[in-house]
């Protein structure tokens, strides 16, 4: 059986105007300065909101290829 990998980018973009018109969510500018800076680990349940949100709106059943199981 041959296995094709498949890839698809999804992002988030640490600014304001993004965040709010695309997840609804408004953020102050340091609080957005705070975020960018990847080496805080305190910014990680922040992100990881935002990524959870941004999947829920980005992430469509069509984006995956015909046959498509992650238990194989």
């Amino acid at each position: 059986m041959t296995r094709t990998i498949h890839y698809l980018r999804y992002n988030v973009r640490l600014e304001g105007g993004w965040l709010k018109d695309n997840l609804d969510v408004d953020l102050s500018a340091d609080r957005l300065r705070k975020l960018k800076r990847m080496d805080r680990p305190a910014s990680m349940p922040v992100l990881a909101d935002l990524g959870a949100r941004a999947a829920a709106r980005q992430i469509e059943d069509h984006h995956f290829p015909a046959g498509f199981d992650p238990g194989d």
